[in-house]
């Protein structure tokens, strides 16, 4: 009865370490533009078949450790972001520029506990990932 309430004891304390771990990496963003086909003047037009759905390619990973947001790109694309929170009201914005560094990172240290959107806009389209 001891050796198996010892078992446990050290199972139950090593899944709790490795939860902690795992919660402790940062943990990508997908960030998708999605677009329906035809547009006319600039609305969506009558539907033809299924939306297309993009993806950016920039990794976006969200530190919950350091609080903070953290985009890489090796392209050297200048950027436009802002985060919205749950409500869709604008809470943070700027410009990047990767033409000098492949890393950039917004700090959310200001930012309550909650759901939030980055929305990053580069060369005309528009891509937004949800994060919190």
């Amino acid at each position: 009865m001891k050796t198996t309430v010892k078992f446990f004891l050290i199972l139950f304390a090593f899944a709790m370490q490795v939860t902690n771990v795992c919660a402790d990496d940062p943990s990508p963003i997908e960030m998708k533009n999605t677009r329906t086909d035809p547009r006319v003047n600039g609305n969506p037009g009558p539907r033809r078949g299924r939306a297309t759905v993009t993806t950016l390619d920039m990794d976006v990973m969200l530190d919950l450790e350091n609080r903070c947001l953290n985009i890489y790109d090796t392209e050297g694309r200048t950027i436009t972001y802002y985060i919205t929170d749950e409500d869709d009201f604008e809470v943070a914005s700027g410009t990047i520029s990767f033409e000098t560094e492949e890393e950039a990172t917004i700090s959310l240290a200001n930012l309550p506990e909650g759901i939030y959107t980055l929305v990053i806009e580069y060369n005309g389209n528009t891509y937004a990932g949800e994060f919190g």
